[in-house]
Order: structure tokens, then sequence, then C-alpha cells
């Protein structure tokens, strides 16, 4: 409280996690722009990495953390949900240029440049497959990061392995 970098967006009907995130990126105003989980199932201390690489190299337009990349790594996540999620990010991933094992992960730091010229329209979690696949399209480079994705304590998951597959295959 109190911090003027920070920010609250907020809107009366959950519209779904596209829909929020993109009323988070028209709102925020610096030149890097981070996304992660509220349920910290990625610790924020990514959040530094992601930056420092973004610093480090001018070349790299935004950057994903992935536990399925080397030196990533998953602790108490459901066997089946990572399974679904491993072949999922995979497949997704040879579909696309960039060379990403993650695609669907919000832990991700972009270059303002990114989400500006990208018209976004997705209003559920598939947000982050299509940023991925118009940022690479439209010449961004992307960087991955190894990141530790780790289950949930609290709360209900909203994941629904038909309605995933299904957004995901379209």
């Amino acid at each position: 409280q109190g911090d003027t970098r920070l920010k609250v967006v907020s809107y009366a009907t959950n519209r779904g996690r596209g829909y929020a995130l993109r009323r988070g990126f028209e709102a925020a105003r610096g030149s890097t722009i981070v996304t992660i989980d509220a349920d910290l199932s990625y610790d924020p201390s990514h959040i530094v990495g992601m930056l420092t690489i973004l610093a480090e190299r001018p070349e790299i337009d935004f950057v994903v953390g992935s536990p399925y990349t080397k030196g990533g790594t998953t602790v108490n996540v459901p066997k089946g949900r990572l399974w679904i999620s491993r072949w999922g990010n995979r497949i997704l991933g040879l579909a696309m240029p960039g060379g990403l094992t993650t695609v669907t992960g919000i832990l991700r730091a972009y270059r303002r440049e990114v989400l500006d010229v990208l018209d976004l329209e997705s209003n559920d979690k598939d947000l982050h497959l299509e940023i991925v696949s118009k940022a690479i399209a439209a010449g961004f480079v992307p960087a991955e990061m190894p990141a530790t994705l780790t289950g949930r304590k609290r709360g209900k998951s909203k994941f629904f392995f038909k309605a995933t597959v299904a957004s995901h295959l379209i």
C-alpha cells in the first residue's frame, strides 16, 4: 500500500484470465510488464531472473519462465495435470518457431513494445498461446528461463481437461 508504481485494475464481473490480463496490459505504464499467478505457484523471486535477462540481453523481447526447460522443475503438482501440461506444451511448442518448452504458462516478462503491437483478443487462458504465437510471428524474440512450478496449497484449480485441450487445439 502506498507504492505509486502499483495500480489495482478491477471490474465487476469475472470475464476470464485473458480479459484481466488485457485490462492490466492497457493500464500498465512501465517499460517492462511482468505476469505471474496470484496463487504463488511460481515464486515471485523468478521476476528478478526474467528482468535480469531482459536487462542483459537487448536482443530478447520477452522471457517465459518454464518448469520444462533444462534447470526447471515441478514440486507437488498432481501427476495427471503435470502430464497433460508437459505434453500439451511440448506439442504446442513444436507447432511454432522459437523453441519454447512452455507456451501456455503465465510467468513472463515482456518489453512494452511487444504487447503494444499485438492485437490481443482472447478472454481466457488461451491468451498465453495467442501472445506467444503473435509475438513470434511479428518477429519478437523469446527466451526461456528455468522456473519452479509448485502445486497449489490453497484454493481450487480452474483446470478442466476437455475445455483446456479443446481451446489449445483450436
